[in-house]
């Protein structure tokens, strides 16, 4: 891609994945950093079962899982 012709933070996007599910705090700190301009996608056992159950691309399921949390 070339050397940065600008030094701006872009964003910053995670994936947390418990199959195990998460806890409230945990759920309550992915919104705070959420709010901070961070995008924190948490990913459960259950999400992970509607893409392997599903036709939809990769990508679709990740914009699922991201437009869920607005």
């Amino acid at each position: 891609m070339g050397k940065l012709r600008s030094h701006k933070k872009f964003g910053t996007l995670g994936f947390f994945i418990s199959l195990s599910g998460f806890t409230s705090p945990v759920k309550t700190e992915i919104k705070l950093a959420n709010a901070d301009g961070l995008l924190l996608v948490p990913i459960s056992k259950k999400e992970l079962m509607v893409l392997a159950n599903s036709k939809m691309s990769t990508l679709e399921w990740l914009e699922s899982l991201i437009g869920t949390m607005h």
